[in-house]
Parts: C-alpha cells; structure tokens; sequence
C-alpha cells in the first residue's frame, strides 16, 4: 500500500539563508560537469539534528542520553549518523518546505570545494595551519563548525576540510580510472523514509534492492582524527549506508526543484511557509527549473 505522506513542522533554524548557490562546471577530480545546486555552508549541527528528531520522533544518535545531546557540542557537527538517516533528514526537510534536499554527490562536493580548480585544498596546495580541524591542531575532538572560517571558500562554504568526513550520495569504486557512480535512493527506500520511520528497533528491509549492491558510498574532506593530507582533495574513502561512526557526517543539498511535477510555490505559500525570511527568497529559473535564490 502507498505510504502515509505526512507534512513535517518547519524547522526554527535558518535554511535557505545558509545555503549557497554553486553554479557549476566541469570538476577534474571526478571528471563529472556538474549541473547548478545549492550546498549548505556548515555540515548538519547537533542542535540541528536533534530538532529533527525532537520533531519527527526519530531515534537520536545512540551516544545522547535520550533526545538531549551535550549542550556544549550544540554547534558542533553531528556525528554517529549514516547515509540513510541523512536521507530521512533531507526528507523531513522537503516535508517542510516543498523543495528537494538531498546529500550531494561526490562530484558536487568536490566542485564545491575547489571552484573546478585542481588544488588540494579550498585554497590552494599547501595546507595552512588554522584553516581546518585536523591533527595538527591537536583536537580531542570536533570543533564548532564556524570556527575555521579562513579555510572556506570563496562562496563562504566552511568545514569542507576538517572536522569530520563527509558523506556523499556517490557509490565507492576502487578502480582507479574510475570515481563511482552516482547512486539515486529508490523510490521504495525514499517511501520507507516518509512512512515507516520510527520502528524501534531501526531494522530496515534487506529484500533485493538497489542499496544492497551499492554498499560503499565516498566520503571527503578528513576529519580532526587525522592528518591533513587525509583532508586532500586526492583523498577519498567510503564507508557502508547503515554504519554510524565518531568521525562522519553529513551537509545538506537542494536540487532548487520543487516536489511534485509542475509544482511551483507561490509567493503567499513562500510567505506562510517561511515567515519572516520569506522576503529575501525569491524563485528564479537555473537550468531549465525552478530554483531558490538569495536576493541580493
């Protein structure tokens, strides 16, 4: 039977004030054109995610006592989260606001870091101390994600060396001639995220299916567990869909496509929706479709 569709309450955080618009262009690291998107600034934060699942009833990271994180780690990136609870995540969000978030392919995040330029790092080949959270600082652990702003980009985009690996929607392929494929959820496992979310003991149906062959999704960027050439752009590693670790995490992205075929928000559905940022959004046309853009 076609699972209960639901419609998630906004969430309080700034959304679409924290994303940035990539427009594009061919990434050398994974020989890939990458169409426009929007990438969120900072991975997803600890406040962040348990407002998720305060509101969604969703089981939280298994190191919190209950639905109560550390109050020191609130701007913290949130860590021991796999590839489907960020899934589940970007689907609360698509529920709440009609736009479709998703994590992004390896590709996205790699021209997002570098601007489609061949360097190691966001800004430039030689590592900087103070740029990111690797070993070098000597950390016991992650730092807040605002804390590095010297190593972002130039669209103000941070953490994307440091702190923690990120998880890309990309399969892993070891050959190297080749840098994976991109791995769309399918519909049956985007269904089980808008329905049957909270069963207790997260066992998920392994029947035959598309993710069960696709067992190793990239991550990128290192983390403050290693050192900074784990944090190069040559660096990749993968991790498997439903493993939770101390040094992953995620960041949003959003297609700027709306849900639904045809659908377009209208100004009063921005405005209600919204609320007091609704004015500084704006509907403009990237690609061929619909797409959220920050008004200057």
């Amino acid at each position: 039977s076609r699972p209960q569709q639901f419609q998630s309450p906004l969430p309080s955080f700034p959304l679409f004030e924290q994303m940035t618009l990539i427009r594009g262009g061919y990434d050398p690291y994974t020989g890939m054109d990458v169409g426009p998107f929007y990438l969120s600034r900072f991975p997803v934060t600890v406040s962040q995610y348990a407002e998720f699942c305060h509101a969604m009833s969703y089981p939280p990271v298994p190191e919190w006592k209950a639905m109560a994180p550390p109050a020191e780690l609130a701007n913290h990136p949130v860590t021991g989260v796999n590839l489907f609870d960020s899934v589940v995540f970007c689907v609360w969000l698509e529920s709440a606001t009609g736009f479709r978030f998703r994590v992004a392919t390896e590709s996205e995040w790699c021209f997002a870091a570098t601007g489609g330029a061949r360097r190691k790092y966001p800004w430039g080949d030689q590592y900087v101390p103070g740029y990111a959270a690797t070993q070098v600082e000597h950390p016991r652990g992650t730092f807040p994600v605002d804390s590095h702003p010297l190593g972002g980009t130039s669209g103000g985009i941070m953490d994307l060396v440091g702190n923690l690996w990120e998880l890309t929607s990309t399969i892993f392929d070891e050959r190297p001639d080749s840098h994976g494929m991109n791995f769309t959820f399918p519909p049956v496992m985007l269904a089980l995220a808008r329905s049957a979310w909270w069963e207790t003991d997260r066992r998920i149906p392994r029947g035959a299916g598309p993710w069960q062959e696709a067992a190793r999704f990239v991550m990128r960027g290192g983390s403050w567990g290693g050192g900074p050439e784990w944090a190069a752009m040559d660096r990749r590693i993968w991790t498997s869909m439903f493993n939770r670790g101390g040094y992953g995490g995620f960041r949003i992205a959003c297609s700027a496509e709306p849900v639904g075929d045809g659908f377009v928000p209208s100004p009063s559905y921005l405005a209600g929706r919204f609320g007091a940022f609704a004015d500084r959004i704006q509907l403009t046309n990237v690609d061929g479709s619909q797409a959220i853009a920050q008004k200057q």
